[in-house]
């Protein structure tokens, strides 16, 4: 996972843009994120995260 440039302030603070490469090697994603929303995302296992994607 990478991060990219802040894009300022938003509903949940700072948000950035994430760069998601899949697990099947499918081209990279990139979502918005933000630390409350990746708090939240980690307290799920990092194996189903992924599966998310």
């Amino acid at each position: 996972m990478e991060f990219m440039k802040s894009l300022g302030k938003g509903s949940y603070g700072s948000v950035d843009l994430m760069r998601l490469t899949k697990p099947n090697g499918t081209e990279p994603c990139y979502v918005p994120c933000s630390e409350k929303l990746l708090r939240s995302r980690l307290r799920v296992s990092p194996q189903r995260v992924s599966d998310t994607f």
